[in-house]
């Protein structure tokens, strides 16, 4: 059985909050450090990467509901 991209996308978006999560927790004195910068980029990935799943389960959705008709 597959995993829907769809709930692929959901876990990502999760793990891109929890990635938010921490680099706001690594705020010192200043934002610009490695670690937060580091931290924010790998959440902008993760949350672009469930963008583009969310997109593909559009597409797929438009697909079958084309071939249905």
């Amino acid at each position: 059985m597959r995993i829907s991209p769809l709930l692929n996308a959901i876990v990502y978006s999760i793990v891109g909050t929890i990635f938010i999560y921490f680099a706001y927790q690594s705020i010192d004195d200043d934002v610009l450090n490695p670690i937060t910068i580091l931290l924010t980029a790998v959440a902008a990935l993760q949350f672009g990467v469930a963008i583009r799943l969310i997109h593909l389960h559009i597409r797929i959705k438009r697909k079958q509901k084309q071939n249905k008709k």
